[in-house]
């Protein structure tokens, strides 16, 4: 029985991690990334239980003095001053469940 139940929340992440976190990135008064970016921790209530998940996105050194500006409505993503063109090829995500 308890296998089934590690089984189920095993799938519950996965399907989690598939659809986007709604929490921003970053806050709009610090645009800054610092090397990574966060994602919104939740709660998920299960049944009898509780589940934690956050996590952060990293790319090697892309994400390091990353700002982010809204320009006229619209996200603009700037590196020491440059506007960024080029993107990382893979990124790597680190996902943190606590039950």
């Amino acid at each position: 029985m308890r296998r089934c139940r590690y089984l189920r929340v095993i799938l519950l992440a996965v399907k989690i991690s598939l659809f986007p976190v709604g929490a921003p990135a970053h806050a709009r008064n610090s645009p800054t990334y610092d090397g990574r970016v966060a994602f919104g921790s939740q709660l998920l209530n299960l049944d009898d239980d509780c589940l934690s998940v956050d996590g952060t996105l990293t790319a090697g050194d892309f994400f390091d003095h990353l700002k982010r500006t809204d320009m006229h409505g619209q996200p603009e993503y700037r590196k020491r001053g440059r506007i960024v063109g080029t993107y990382p090829e893979s990124v790597s995500v680190s996902i943190r469940l606590i039950a």
